[in-house]
């Protein structure tokens, strides 16, 4: 098998190798996504994005408030 010469989209061992990397890779991906802090993460962050206005002061007083809200969701286990 010289795979400088082979197209190796047809061989059935390539795919299933690559198709095994991808279904790793999206449950990894997914099980990251739905964790519980990217969870409260992502609801603090839309309800935060209503108040910030672009002024770096009110960005940053935002997300140390929004930690704290972070940690606390966590905590009650996103309720």
């Amino acid at each position: 098998m010289n795979i400088f010469e082979d197209d190796l989209f047809k061989n059935k061992y390539f795919l299933f190798v690559i198709g095994i990397i991808i279904v790793i890779i999206l449950f990894i991906y997914l099980k990251d996504y739905n964790s519980l802090e990217n969870q409260c993460r992502r609801r603090i962050e839309k309800a935060g994005t209503f108040f910030s206005q672009g002024n770096k002061l009110q960005e940053n007083i935002l997300n140390a408030a929004m930690k704290q809200e972070i940690d606390l969701c966590i905590k009650n286990g996103n309720k």
